[in-house]
């Protein structure tokens, strides 16, 4: 699986690696939202096409969430709200032994 996010310098090639091209700073919510809008991207849009859910990633962008695991935290890390690793749920099962 390979993700690009317009929003980060990072390339995802697995669930468990992530290699930063350039150690940006982090966007805040309000900044993230108007890189959407600047690409004309909506929110589902974006949200469809990194395989997340929409309703995620608005209530992360209005503050409801914070991003902390889960998809939330994925969302998060691909829109440069925080720095961390992508984990895809079947894989992050296996790891922690589930």
């Amino acid at each position: 699986m390979c993700i690009i996010s317009p929003f980060v310098n990072v390339s995802i090639d697995t669930p468990w690696q992530i290699s930063e091209k350039n150690s940006s700073r982090l966007l805040t919510p309000k900044e993230a939202r108007a890189k959407l809008e600047e690409q004309g991207l909506s929110i589902a849009r974006w949200s469809k096409s990194n395989g997340l859910n929409p309703n995620t990633v608005s209530d992360l962008l209005n503050g409801r969430k914070k991003g902390i695991r889960g998809e939330s935290h994925n969302a998060a890390v691909l829109l440069g709200l925080k720095h961390g690793k992508i984990a895809n749920h079947k894989e992050f099962a296996t790891a922690i032994g589930a």
